[in-house]
């Protein structure tokens, strides 16, 4: 067997302060580059979640305008279409007055009476959109043919007032300007 030669220790010298020293330092330095690890983290995390706000509420914005612009642009096409549907209601009463049909006849008054249900329902359904200024020359308007249809009653003949065509040009061009038509 082979001898086996003790290892003991022997203490030299007092306590090796200077590697103490650098044991806890390096120690603390580690703790030191944890924590500021870390630290780095927190910030990082916070900044990215302010950017992240940030882009949410770019994001809503922009969706926002969007469906406020489609909104837009739904609401005028359907003021356009009533808009619309009144000149024609407009130009089909002035046909049915102006047929030369006697107007106390069942045919002719079957399509007045037509004729002015649908100027009525149309000019009820602009008011309800239109502002002010249209649905004031609307009245006028169907007040002029209310007078024409009268007219015509009494007398077929009757001639068609010039205010009229005046009375439908001013609503026309009121709603094209409403509608942001230029000429």
């Amino acid at each position: 067997m082979e001898a086996i030669t003790p290892v003991v220790q022997v203490v030299t010298g007092g306590t090796d302060w200077p590697a103490i020293v650098a044991a806890i330092s390096t120690g603390v330095v580690g703790l030191a580059g944890i924590f500021g690890t870390l630290w780095q983290g927190k910030r990082a995390r916070e900044a990215a979640s302010s950017d992240l706000k940030v882009s949410l509420g770019a994001t809503t914005a922009n969706l926002n305008r969007s469906i406020n612009a489609e909104n837009e642009r739904a609401q005028q096409a359907a003021k356009r279409h009533a808009y619309a549907a009144f000149h024609v209601a407009i130009n089909n009463f002035v046909v049915a007055v102006s047929s030369g049909e006697d107007l106390n006849s069942e045919p002719a008054r079957s399509a007045l009476a037509k004729a002015r249900t649908a100027l009525l329902s149309t000019n009820a359904e602009v008011a309800l959109i239109a502002p002010k200024q249209i649905d004031d020359l609307m009245d006028e308007l169907v007040a002029v043919l209310t007078d024409l249809m009268e007219a015509r009653r009494a007398n077929p003949s009757a001639p068609r007032p010039p205010k009229l065509d005046e009375e439908h040009r001013k609503l026309f061009d009121a709603m094209r300007a409403d509608l942001g038509e230029t000429d």
